[in-house]
């Protein structure tokens, strides 16, 4: 399924069993890219580049992270500029996050994504998402949150604060 929105698309994903890939060059672009944004993301007030991959299981380092059954790939044009990835079908359901590219943020792409999830969420009657999120991005997570009107608390007393966000209402839910 494609959504697009002023020259954004959204493409989902649904990702292989784990080890689906042996090849980097089987992994689809887009998600290779996605997971370089993602990691990327978690990388922000480290000094250093956005990292690439070299091999399959520098990828796959990466891609356990964001391994949620669906990732959602945002592309302005044929530029992967974020990515979103989240599991309704653990016993929890769970957002396992948004990351964005660097010269994206504030543009809009995160809340798109965002919105693209909780729509979802929605349409299949979850009433909450739970997600973790590292401590140098908290803030930055919750300002997206706080952006896009979404009812959420957030739980600080373990090592990850515990997020949990309320998907809107709809006549299924």
């Amino acid at each position: 399924m494609t959504i697009e929105n002023d020259e954004l698309s959204i493409q989902t994903y649904q990702l292989p069993p784990d080890e689906g890939w042996e090849e980097l060059s089987d992994v689809p672009p887009e998600l290779l890219r996605a997971a370089e944004i993602y990691a990327g993301a978690l990388q922000d007030g480290v000094d250093s580049p956005t990292p690439t991959f070299e091999t399959i299981d520098e990828f796959y380092e990466t891609y356990d992270a964001m391994s949620g059954q669906k990732n959602l790939v945002a592309k302005r044009g044929a530029a992967v500029v974020g990515v979103a990835s989240y599991d309704f079908g653990r016993n929890v359901p769970f957002f396992d996050g948004v990351a964005v590219d660097s010269e994206e943020r504030g543009s809009g792409v995160g809340a798109a994504l965002l919105g693209k999830v909780l729509n979802e969420a929605s349409e299949q009657g979850i009433p909450e998402l739970h997600s973790r999120s590292q401590p140098s991005s908290t803030e930055r997570n919750l300002a997206i949150l706080q952006r896009s009107g979404v009812q959420f608390t957030v739980d600080s007393s373990g090592k990850y604060p515990l997020i949990t966000v309320f998907p809107p209402k709809t006549d299924k839910s």
